[in-house]
């Protein structure tokens, strides 16, 4: 009996890491690669990958340096309409709930 694990229970969110910021350049050319490259750095950008490969992307910006936002949110055309947008916000909804936002 052979059990299909749906795309949402395989995929991770984390927080992006410097080895990943060659995608995250290549997918969100409205930034430069320094403020991506700081954003990594400040856990300001969610990843979410499966099996190794990343398929999803948001990136956090604050007005006034204190309200948070949305700058982007992206997910892989063949991953779209699986929950893997709603993962990622979950996945936000609470670091900033975490930190008073």
């Amino acid at each position: 009996m052979c059990i299909e694990v749906s795309v949402i229970e395989r995929t991770i969110v984390r927080f992006a890491e410097p080895q990943d910021l060659e995608w995250c350049v290549v997918e969100d050319d409205s930034v430069t690669e320094q403020v991506t490259r700081n954003k990594i750095v400040n856990d300001e950008i969610i990843v979410a990958e499966i099996d190794g490969q990343l398929i999803g992307y948001v990136r956090l910006e604050y007005l006034w340096s204190k309200i948070a936002y949305i700058g982007m949110l992206f997910v892989e055309d063949a991953y779209r309409r699986a929950g893997v947008g709603r993962k990622m916000l979950d996945f936000l909804e609470n670091h900033l709930k975490e930190f008073g936002h």
